[in-house]
């Protein structure tokens, strides 16, 4: 599989800081340090409709699993809930004590997972908009957090150079798992739970065994960090985004842990790679402030 540059994407006035496509793959959005959320058509590539935060930067977004919700986050420390129908603030959810830089749902959508700066993840339950519990890293900050298909399990990555596991059943954290050289910048389940991929400063992307806690493979190739790492729909790809002096995507093998590709196109770091429901899709935000659409061939 293949994937060429279909589309550049510009509106934002800084550097993009998330994207996310919609679950039904109509809507792709993005979120800057300009404090703006824009949702662009992803067929005609327009933009459609702009949403204001709270006048400060907007760290990251996702598309709740039916996708009728978008969250958003950032250095306001309260997280935003928009009903994707009417393109309006439905809630906001308010307790961190610091910048928000991650926030992702549960595969049922019942709950939301934040956190940042404040080195606490939150659970929150959405059907009361009410703090489920309060998971404490008193190490790091917090960059990441990623379910499992099941629920049963919530991983963190962090700037003391862990990857962590947390059983969400008994609330009990289990061992992590040790081997980056340096902050973890990102870390996502694969869609079956089996596997979990990480990437830091060190340049690298680990690529972990859950069941067996153990580090499958190690894989370089970027010239500086590894900012993002996303799993493609059936698990067989993994997308990797790189830091300044980097810029490039790359695409690997999960199967092989080779690389299969490298998508040049961005001017600056690349904070953010996301695909699309089937996975025919994928979309980059840098540091240049572009989005990058790109498509199999």
């Amino acid at each position: 599989m293949e994937f060429h540059e279909a589309a550049t994407l510009q509106g934002h006035a800084h550097y993009v800081s998330s994207v996310a496509f919609s679950p039904d793959e109509r809507l792709l959005a993005s979120a800057s340090v300009d404090g703006m959320i824009k949702l662009w058509d992803v067929e005609t590539r327009l933009e459609l409709a702009t949403l204001l935060g709270r006048n400060e930067s907007v760290n990251t977004i996702v598309f709740s699993p039916n996708g009728r919700l978008l969250a958003s986050a950032g250095s306001d420390c309260v997280i935003q809930l928009w009903d994707m129908t009417t393109r309006s603030e439905l809630s906001s959810l308010q307790g961190h004590e610091g910048d928000i830089l991650t926030i992702a749902f549960s595969p049922d959508g019942q709950l939301l997972a934040s956190a940042g700066v404040d080195r606490v993840i939150k659970l929150w339950n959405l059907w009361n908009r009410n703090v489920l519990a309060s998971l404490p890293e008193p190490d790091g900050s917090i960059f990441s957090v990623s379910f499992s298909l099941s629920r049963r399990l919530l991983a963190s990555a962090s700037s003391d150079g862990m990857v962590r596991l947390w059983d969400l059943e008994t609330r009990r954290k289990l061992p992590f798992l040790q081997g980056h050289d340096g902050p973890v910048w990102a870390a996502t389940f694969s869609p079956k739970g089996q596997l979990l991929a990480s990437s830091g400063w060190d340049g690298t992307i680990r690529l972990w065994d859950i069941v067996n806690r153990t580090e499958l493979a190690t894989l370089r190739g970027h010239l500086s960090d590894v900012l993002s790492v996303c799993f493609s729909p059936d698990g067989s790809l993994l997308a990797s985004g790189g830091g300044v002096r980097d810029n490039s995507i790359k695409l690997w093998d999960v199967k092989t842990h080779n690389e299969i590709d490298t998508l040049l196109g961005h001017n600056d770091f690349v904070n953010c790679v996301s695909f699309s429901a089937s996975g025919q899709k994928l979309a980059s935000a840098s540091g240049d402030g572009t989005v990058i659409l790109w498509e199999t061939d």
